[in-house]
């Protein structure tokens, strides 16, 4: 199928993320939102993120992550 899924990633770039890499990702969620929606107000510090991410996103989703030294994506899913 042509298109947008038309270019697989390979599957050892894609890994369930350790609890230690929370720092790794808060970094990543700050930089994308800051370069790519630079008009919405800053409303917590990086340290305010850092917690969020190892206090709440980590213990309650499972994280996935793509690409290693930097990281260059993730995701989180939690059961309803």
């Amino acid at each position: 199928m042509a298109g947008l899924y038309s270019h697989p990633m390979p599957s050892d770039d894609l890994r369930e993320a350790f609890p230690h890499e929370a720092r790794e990702v808060a970094r990543l969620h700050r930089l994308v939102i800051r370069s790519c929606l630079p008009y919405l107000p800053e409303l917590y510090t990086p340290e305010e993120d850092l917690w969020f991410f190892e206090n709440r996103f980590f213990p309650e989703h499972r994280v996935w992550i793509c690409g290693d030294d930097p990281i260059k994506g993730y995701c989180g899913f939690r059961e309803r």
